[in-house]
């Protein structure tokens, strides 16, 4: 017996083998019920939201998750300890792409995700990797094109400013560095405010200093593998960053990390800082913020908004690389990230900023800055096994100028000492 599949006649037992294979294709959530699943992750409003959720992911999948949930420090701790003893205790790990990537790539801690997205019966049809934002997908890419991670979180540097200040004083939002500092020039009026800060502590300093080395296309490190921190480019933003803290912060901003910049700015006392979107909500809150209501969210000056990134890994030696997978492209879905905009939590999908039920970029007030910053981000420090040395060496050189040393001089040292660590960590 014959039928016709696509035009040609072929016999019914190839058409019935066919439809077999097409059926053994389809996805299903439940392909590995019974399974259980290892998951670290750092402490964080994104897991917070997941510890809410996992129980979904279990019913709808009929597997159990071990939900480890710890802060930073700890969970890179625990992650390290678990790789050296054979990596095997822990499926899925939360991994911040800006400082591990080319440490965990070179150390082969990374499963290439990429085989997993073109298995049809693995991959959910809604999944849409394309839905990622094109910053997320570039951090979460290897040099050699292998998928590491899937993102659940881009941070995007941004202009927090005090906008009833600014319409006070009849001041436009700064798009260049003279325009910022004029601004702050105007609204510095200590004790009462301070016209601009941002974080002066050794290593934190180095996140908020890549603003102005963006701004001034100065780089931290060379394509190949060679320190440019005195460059005549970097010394400018160098000297512009630590002037600017001098000139306009409160005192004591060398011993500033995030958290003390963030409390000036609740407490009503600072015009303007710069720092990653996720305290947006902190701030929006009556409960914890005095200018809850009045902030500003704006792109940085030279439309710029560098960017850091977390992602979900899997261990190349899980012991359940499949689940581990279905886990992974669970809480990252375009459903989970939907969720994630409605608790006012930042998502890396298009779809969670467009969908017209939930509206977000009407009704969450730094919503736009975030969804245009996404789409001109650049990541904030070089793709070096060394980003932390990086970070301690030239944070060493902000705290030194900020103490009134001279810029150049300390550029220098810095590269020397960067680039013997350099001539180490990058072969």
């Amino acid at each position: 017996m014959k039928k016709m599949l696509f035009g040609v006649v072929v016999p019914l037992t190839v058409g019935l083998a066919l439809t077999s294979l097409a059926l053994a294709q389809r996805f299903s959530w439940q392909q590995r019920s019974g399974e259980t699943v290892s998951v670290l992750v750092v402490k964080s409003p994104w897991s917070d939201y997941l510890q809410g959720r996992v129980g979904e992911f279990e019913k709808l999948t009929g597997m159990r998750v071990n939900l480890s949930v710890l802060p930073e420090q700890q969970s890179r701790q625990k992650l390290a300890i678990d790789f050296a003893a054979g990596g095997v205790t822990t499926d899925v790990f939360d991994t911040s792409l800006h400082v591990e990537k080319a440490r965990f790539l070179k150390a082969g801690w990374y499963e290439d995700l990429t085989p997993y997205l073109a298995n049809r019966t693995l991959t959910n049809p809604n999944f849409r990797y394309s839905d990622f934002f094109a910053s997320a997908k570039e951090v979460v890419k290897s040099k050699d094109g292998q998928i590491v991670a899937m993102p659940y979180k881009v941070d995007v540097q941004i202009l927090y400013y005090r906008k009833d200040l600014f319409e006070e004083k009849n001041i436009k939002v700064p798009t260049t560095m003279a325009q910022l500092e004029a601004a702050a020039k105007a609204l510095h009026n200590p004790p009462r405010i301070y016209g601009y800060a941002a974080r002066g502590l050794k290593n934190a300093n180095v996140y908020t200093v890549a603003f102005p080395m963006q701004y001034y296309k100065a780089t931290f490190v060379d394509s190949n593998s060679r320190a440019t921190l005195d460059s005549a480019n970097a010394i400018k933003a160098l000297t512009w960053y630590t002037n600017a803290l001098k000139t306009y912060a409160p005192p004591g901003v060398v011993s500033f990390n995030w958290s003390e910049v963030l409390g000036q700015f609740q407490q009503g006392t600072l015009a303007m800082f710069n720092d990653g979107i996720g305290f947006a909500t902190q701030l929006e809150d009556a409960t914890r913020s005095k200018v809850a209501g009045k902030v500003g969210y704006a792109i940085l000056p030279g439309r710029l908004a560098p960017t850091t990134a977390n992602g979900l890994a899997i261990s190349p030696r899980a012991k359940n690389k499949e689940a581990a997978y279905l886990f992974l492209q669970w809480a990252t879905s375009a459903e989970f990230d939907k969720g994630l905009v409605e608790a006012s939590i930042t998502a890396p999908r298009a779809s969670a900023w467009n969908t017209a039920s939930n509206q977000p970029l009407k009704t969450i007030p730094w919503a736009q800055t975030y969804f245009d910053a996404l789409k001109i981000g650049k990541p904030a420090f070089p793709e070096i096994s060394a980003v932390t040395e990086l970070r301690d060496v030239f944070g060493i050189a902000i705290v030194q100028t900020l103490g009134g040393a001279d810029p150049t001089q300390a550029a220098k040292s810095a590269n020397a000492q960067l680039q013997t660590i350099l001539d180490t960590t990058e072969k």
